[in-house]
Protein backbone atom coordinates (compact mmCIF):
# COMPACT_ATOMS: atom_id res chain seq x y z
CA UNK A 1 0.00 0.00 0.00
CA UNK A 2 2.71 2.64 0.79
CA UNK A 3 4.10 1.70 -2.83
CA UNK A 4 1.10 1.72 -4.62
CA UNK A 5 0.54 5.78 -2.81
CA UNK A 6 3.87 7.32 -3.16
CA UNK A 7 4.52 6.03 -7.15
CA UNK A 8 2.68 7.58 -9.81
CA UNK A 9 1.26 5.13 -12.15
CA UNK A 10 -0.61 4.49 -15.02
CA UNK A 11 -3.20 2.43 -16.77
CA UNK A 12 -3.00 1.09 -19.79
CA UNK A 13 -3.89 -1.66 -22.46
CA UNK A 14 -1.22 -4.26 -23.04
CA UNK A 15 -0.80 -6.61 -26.17
CA UNK A 16 -3.04 -9.47 -24.92
CA UNK A 17 -5.72 -7.81 -24.35
CA UNK A 18 -4.92 -7.02 -20.31
CA UNK A 19 -5.54 -3.57 -18.61
CA UNK A 20 -2.58 -3.28 -16.49
CA UNK A 21 -0.92 -0.17 -14.71
CA UNK A 22 2.58 0.86 -13.82
CA UNK A 23 4.94 3.43 -13.26
CA UNK A 24 4.93 6.90 -15.28
CA UNK A 25 8.06 7.64 -17.46
CA UNK A 26 10.04 9.16 -14.66
CA UNK A 27 9.66 6.49 -12.34
CA UNK A 28 10.08 3.54 -14.64
CA UNK A 29 13.79 5.34 -15.89
CA UNK A 30 14.10 4.88 -11.72
CA UNK A 31 13.36 0.91 -11.51
CA UNK A 32 11.03 -1.78 -12.66
CA UNK A 33 6.70 -1.51 -12.29
CA UNK A 34 6.19 -1.94 -8.95
CA UNK A 35 2.32 -2.55 -9.44
CA UNK A 36 -0.22 -4.95 -11.93
CA UNK A 37 -3.00 -6.93 -12.09
CA UNK A 38 -1.32 -10.09 -13.53
CA UNK A 39 2.52 -11.08 -13.31
CA UNK A 40 2.48 -11.50 -17.11
CA UNK A 41 1.34 -8.57 -17.64
CA UNK A 42 3.60 -6.95 -15.13
CA UNK A 43 6.48 -8.85 -17.12
CA UNK A 44 5.19 -7.37 -20.40
CA UNK A 45 5.31 -3.89 -19.79
CA UNK A 46 8.28 -3.28 -17.93
CA UNK A 47 9.90 -5.62 -21.07
CA UNK A 48 8.35 -3.93 -24.24
CA UNK A 49 7.33 -0.57 -22.98
CA UNK A 50 9.87 0.53 -20.91
CA UNK A 51 12.74 1.27 -23.33
CA UNK A 52 10.34 2.54 -26.04
CA UNK A 53 9.27 5.23 -23.19
CA UNK A 54 12.84 5.74 -22.01
CA UNK A 55 14.16 6.70 -25.72
CA UNK A 56 11.40 9.14 -25.80
CA UNK A 57 12.32 10.61 -22.33
CA UNK A 58 15.85 11.14 -23.57
CA UNK A 59 14.88 12.56 -26.78
CA UNK A 60 13.53 15.52 -24.54
CA UNK A 61 16.42 15.65 -22.33
CA UNK A 62 19.00 15.80 -25.44
CA UNK A 63 16.77 18.87 -26.92
CA UNK A 64 18.38 22.13 -26.88
CA UNK A 65 18.32 24.44 -23.72
CA UNK A 66 16.11 27.45 -23.99
CA UNK A 67 17.55 30.81 -24.99
CA UNK A 68 19.61 32.79 -22.51
CA UNK A 69 18.11 35.02 -20.23
CA UNK A 70 20.97 37.21 -19.80
CA UNK A 71 20.62 40.94 -20.34
CA UNK A 72 22.50 42.41 -23.35
CA UNK A 73 25.60 43.75 -22.85
CA UNK A 74 25.70 47.72 -23.26
CA UNK A 75 27.88 49.21 -26.26
CA UNK A 76 29.75 52.84 -25.72
CA UNK A 77 30.90 54.59 -28.86
CA UNK A 78 32.80 57.62 -28.45
CA UNK A 79 33.63 59.94 -31.57
CA UNK A 80 36.31 62.12 -31.56
CA UNK A 81 37.13 64.66 -34.14
CA UNK A 82 40.95 65.18 -34.88
CA UNK A 83 41.34 67.87 -37.27
CA UNK A 84 44.64 70.69 -37.23
CA UNK A 85 42.10 72.98 -38.50
CA UNK A 86 39.63 72.67 -35.24
CA UNK A 87 41.74 70.82 -32.44
CA UNK A 88 44.79 72.01 -30.90
CA UNK A 89 48.00 70.41 -31.30
CA UNK A 90 48.82 66.92 -30.13
CA UNK A 91 51.44 68.26 -27.40
CA UNK A 92 49.01 71.13 -25.95
CA UNK A 93 47.31 70.83 -22.57
CA UNK A 94 43.78 71.37 -24.45
CA UNK A 95 44.00 68.30 -26.28
CA UNK A 96 45.58 66.39 -23.05
CA UNK A 97 42.39 67.29 -21.50
CA UNK A 98 40.11 66.19 -24.44
CA UNK A 99 42.35 62.89 -24.50
CA UNK A 100 41.47 62.20 -20.45
CA UNK A 101 37.77 62.89 -20.50
CA UNK A 102 37.89 60.03 -23.05
CA UNK A 103 39.76 57.34 -21.21
CA UNK A 104 37.88 58.49 -17.93
CA UNK A 105 34.26 57.47 -19.86
CA UNK A 106 35.35 54.02 -21.11
CA UNK A 107 36.65 53.26 -17.94
CA UNK A 108 33.67 54.57 -16.09
CA UNK A 109 31.19 52.28 -18.33
CA UNK A 110 33.67 49.44 -18.20
CA UNK A 111 33.61 49.20 -14.13
CA UNK A 112 29.36 50.33 -14.52
CA UNK A 113 28.56 47.56 -16.82
CA UNK A 114 29.94 43.85 -16.31
CA UNK A 115 30.75 42.71 -19.95
CA UNK A 116 30.65 45.71 -21.62
CA UNK A 117 32.27 47.03 -25.13
CA UNK A 118 33.70 50.15 -25.68
CA UNK A 119 34.44 51.51 -29.34
CA UNK A 120 36.10 54.60 -29.70
CA UNK A 121 36.31 56.51 -33.54
CA UNK A 122 38.76 59.01 -34.62
CA UNK A 123 37.15 61.21 -37.04
CA UNK A 124 40.94 61.96 -38.51
CA UNK A 125 40.80 64.80 -41.98
CA UNK A 126 39.40 62.47 -44.75
CA UNK A 127 39.42 59.21 -42.75
CA UNK A 128 38.09 57.55 -39.91
CA UNK A 129 40.14 55.43 -37.55
CA UNK A 130 38.93 52.38 -35.00
CA UNK A 131 40.75 52.90 -31.61
CA UNK A 132 40.92 49.70 -29.69
CA UNK A 133 39.78 49.36 -25.88
CA UNK A 134 40.49 46.41 -24.65
CA UNK A 135 40.31 45.93 -20.87
CA UNK A 136 43.90 44.24 -20.56
CA UNK A 137 45.55 47.45 -21.73
CA UNK A 138 43.38 50.16 -19.96
CA UNK A 139 42.70 53.31 -20.97
CA UNK A 140 47.02 54.02 -21.45
CA UNK A 141 46.73 52.06 -25.08
CA UNK A 142 43.61 54.34 -25.98
CA UNK A 143 45.37 57.56 -24.98
CA UNK A 144 48.55 56.75 -26.99
CA UNK A 145 46.49 55.69 -30.19
CA UNK A 146 44.31 59.31 -30.12
CA UNK A 147 47.86 60.80 -29.96
CA UNK A 148 49.30 59.43 -32.68
CA UNK A 149 46.26 60.12 -34.67
CA UNK A 150 46.68 64.06 -33.60
CA UNK A 151 50.50 63.67 -34.56
CA UNK A 152 49.21 61.86 -38.15
CA UNK A 153 46.85 64.88 -38.87
CA UNK A 154 48.74 67.85 -37.91
CA UNK A 155 50.40 67.32 -41.33
CA UNK A 156 46.86 68.04 -43.52
CA UNK A 157 45.86 71.18 -42.90
CA UNK A 158 42.79 71.61 -45.48
CA UNK A 159 40.85 68.98 -45.23
CA UNK A 160 38.06 68.96 -42.50
CA UNK A 161 37.56 65.96 -40.29
CA UNK A 162 35.36 63.08 -41.90
CA UNK A 163 32.72 63.56 -38.87
CA UNK A 164 30.08 61.96 -40.56
CA UNK A 165 32.09 59.18 -41.80
CA UNK A 166 32.83 58.39 -38.24
CA UNK A 167 29.24 58.02 -36.74
CA UNK A 168 28.43 55.95 -39.70
CA UNK A 169 30.81 53.15 -39.04
CA UNK A 170 29.83 53.37 -35.32
CA UNK A 171 26.52 53.07 -36.33
CA UNK A 172 27.10 50.02 -38.70
CA UNK A 173 28.82 48.32 -36.04
CA UNK A 174 26.33 48.71 -33.65
CA UNK A 175 23.32 47.55 -35.87
CA UNK A 176 25.48 43.62 -35.87
CA UNK A 177 25.51 43.74 -31.92
CA UNK A 178 22.06 42.37 -30.16
CA UNK A 179 22.88 45.17 -27.29
CA UNK A 180 22.04 48.57 -26.25
CA UNK A 181 24.17 50.88 -27.66
CA UNK A 182 24.56 54.81 -27.48
CA UNK A 183 27.42 57.06 -28.51
CA UNK A 184 29.37 60.45 -27.72
CA UNK A 185 30.21 62.86 -29.75
CA UNK A 186 33.46 64.97 -28.96
CA UNK A 187 32.43 68.40 -31.53
CA UNK A 188 35.94 70.04 -31.24
CA UNK A 189 34.92 73.10 -33.85
CA UNK A 190 33.47 74.27 -36.70
CA UNK A 191 30.63 72.82 -38.74
CA UNK A 192 31.47 71.68 -41.96
CA UNK A 193 28.82 72.16 -44.94
CA UNK A 194 29.14 69.34 -47.14
CA UNK A 195 28.59 66.78 -44.20
CA UNK A 196 25.24 68.54 -43.21
CA UNK A 197 23.24 66.07 -45.08
CA UNK A 198 25.06 62.75 -44.00
CA UNK A 199 25.35 63.28 -40.45
CA UNK A 200 21.39 64.23 -40.58
CA UNK A 201 20.88 60.85 -42.36
CA UNK A 202 23.11 58.85 -39.84
CA UNK A 203 20.85 61.09 -36.86
CA UNK A 204 17.96 59.34 -38.43
CA UNK A 205 19.20 55.70 -38.98
CA UNK A 206 20.15 56.35 -34.85
CA UNK A 207 17.10 57.68 -33.50
CA UNK A 208 14.78 54.32 -35.53
CA UNK A 209 17.61 51.70 -33.42
CA UNK A 210 16.74 53.75 -30.60
CA UNK A 211 20.77 54.63 -29.97
CA UNK A 212 21.41 58.03 -27.78
CA UNK A 213 23.79 60.38 -29.33
CA UNK A 214 25.23 62.68 -26.79
CA UNK A 215 27.41 65.32 -27.94
CA UNK A 216 29.75 67.97 -26.62
CA UNK A 217 30.80 71.08 -28.65
CA UNK A 218 34.29 72.41 -27.46
CA UNK A 219 34.71 75.58 -29.70
CA UNK A 220 34.52 78.70 -28.69
CA UNK A 221 30.69 78.92 -29.47
CA UNK A 222 28.51 76.34 -29.35
CA UNK A 223 28.25 74.40 -32.00
CA UNK A 224 24.78 74.10 -33.84
CA UNK A 225 25.25 70.33 -35.52
CA UNK A 226 26.22 69.57 -32.09
CA UNK A 227 22.82 70.48 -30.96
CA UNK A 228 20.92 69.06 -33.96
CA UNK A 229 22.44 65.76 -33.03
CA UNK A 230 21.45 65.36 -28.85
CA UNK A 231 18.03 67.09 -30.53
CA UNK A 232 17.22 64.12 -32.97
CA UNK A 233 19.01 61.39 -31.30
CA UNK A 234 17.10 62.61 -27.86
CA UNK A 235 20.64 62.62 -25.91
CA UNK A 236 22.18 65.25 -23.99
CA UNK A 237 24.04 68.38 -24.95
CA UNK A 238 26.93 70.39 -23.15
CA UNK A 239 29.19 72.73 -24.29
CA UNK A 240 32.98 73.40 -22.67
CA UNK A 241 34.71 76.66 -24.03
CA UNK A 242 38.32 76.13 -24.02
CA UNK A 243 38.43 78.32 -21.11
CA UNK A 244 37.00 75.55 -19.00
CA UNK A 245 38.95 72.76 -20.47
CA UNK A 246 39.89 71.49 -16.75
CA UNK A 247 36.37 71.01 -15.90
CA UNK A 248 36.08 68.32 -19.31
CA UNK A 249 36.73 65.21 -17.22
CA UNK A 250 33.88 66.14 -14.86
CA UNK A 251 31.58 67.19 -16.88
CA UNK A 252 31.81 64.46 -19.62
CA UNK A 253 31.13 61.73 -16.75
CA UNK A 254 28.06 63.80 -15.09
CA UNK A 255 26.49 64.24 -18.09
CA UNK A 256 27.27 61.21 -20.27
CA UNK A 257 28.45 58.54 -17.77
CA UNK A 258 24.55 57.04 -17.38
CA UNK A 259 22.69 55.13 -19.55
CA UNK A 260 18.72 55.74 -20.83
CA UNK A 261 17.82 54.11 -17.35
CA UNK A 262 19.82 55.45 -14.91
CA UNK A 263 19.17 58.83 -16.45
CA UNK A 264 15.32 59.05 -16.02
CA UNK A 265 16.09 59.04 -12.19
CA UNK A 266 18.88 62.61 -13.09
CA UNK A 267 18.74 66.27 -13.52
CA UNK A 268 20.80 66.24 -16.95
CA UNK A 269 21.13 69.71 -18.99
CA UNK A 270 18.46 70.57 -21.08
CA UNK A 271 19.02 71.63 -24.52
CA UNK A 272 17.16 74.91 -24.29
CA UNK A 273 17.29 75.94 -28.05
CA UNK A 274 17.89 73.76 -31.45
CA UNK A 275 17.86 76.02 -35.04
CA UNK A 276 16.05 74.35 -37.29
CA UNK A 277 16.06 77.55 -39.69
CA UNK A 278 17.34 77.53 -43.29
CA UNK A 279 21.35 78.20 -43.23
CA UNK A 280 24.08 78.41 -45.16
CA UNK A 281 26.81 77.13 -42.98
CA UNK A 282 29.44 78.18 -45.37
CA UNK A 283 29.43 81.60 -43.61
CA UNK A 284 30.81 82.31 -40.44
CA UNK A 285 28.64 82.38 -38.62
CA UNK A 286 25.75 80.61 -40.10
CA UNK A 287 23.63 82.64 -42.49
CA UNK A 288 20.04 82.56 -42.22
CA UNK A 289 18.10 82.41 -45.21
CA UNK A 290 15.08 83.22 -46.16
CA UNK A 291 14.33 81.31 -48.97
CA UNK A 292 16.32 78.07 -49.59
Amino acid sequence: RRARSLCPLSTYKSHGGRFCTAPTITEQLRGPCVRSYTPEAATHCSASSTPRRRAQAMAVTDAAPPPSLAPPTPLLGIVVEVSPNTTPSSSSQSYAKVVEAVVALRNAHLLCHHGGEVLVVAALPGATQFISSDQQNGGAATAKQLRECAERADSERKTPAAVAAALGRFLCYASRKTSTARCVLFKCGEDDAAQYHAVMNCLFAARRRKILVDAVSLGAKPSPLAKLCAHLAKGAFTHNPPHLRDRLVAVALATFGADAECRQSLSLPALHEADFRTACLCCTPPKILDRG
